[in-house]
């Protein structure tokens, strides 16, 4: 049996109703036919399987981004889990290479889509951006703290972030 069990810390769903999961302490996960099965995507080329936060490009649904890392708040007596970066798919899952190093707590990530090269984690300290696809970040908005982000559905270039008691626009 190949379904996927756990407390779930990030989901994505592509254009096409594929499904990526990431439990916190299980990798990054994928589904085809709404949750019947599950192919598990990380344990074969990731470093950590520790994911917290995932985000398919809504205009090349091959393309998959996964941070790593998992803010772990009041679970297993507080703290994080660290990560090793993001990770990068061009092919819907099938591999993966690790775009960027760092060892942030990864909260969820974000594709831009009037601007699909325009990716953004959300993390323990803010807000990181990549304006090419995931090649290069760079930190934008320092919040402290477990962060969340959503971008404005009418206007994506507007980017909501949350954290460390702040709201930044």
């Amino acid at each position: 049996d190949s379904r996927v069990s756990g407390r779930g810390q990030c989901i994505a769903v592509d254009k096409n109703g594929v499904i990526y999961y990431g439990p916190p302490l299980s990798g990054l996960w994928k589904t085809t036919d709404k949750g019947n099965t599950w192919i598990p995507l990380s344990d074969k080329d990731w470093a950590t399987q520790v994911v917290g936060g995932v985000a398919v490009d809504p205009v090349d649904p091959n393309i998959v981004y996964a941070g790593t890392g998992c803010p772990w708040g009041s679970l297993a007596g507080g703290g994080n889990m660290t990560g090793v970066g993001v990770y990068k798919s061009t092919d819907a899952g099938a591999n993966w290479t690790l775009v960027w190093k760092n060892s942030l707590v990864s909260c969820e990530m974000a594709v831009n889509p009037a601007n699909h090269n325009l990716v953004y984690l959300a993390s323990n300290s803010g807000v990181a951006l990549s304006q090419d696809a995931g090649a290069n970040w760079k930190s934008v908005c320092s919040l402290g703290g477990q962060t969340s982000l959503v971008l404005d559905p009418i206007d994506p270039s507007v980017v909501y972030a949350a954290g460390g008691g702040k709201l930044e626009k």
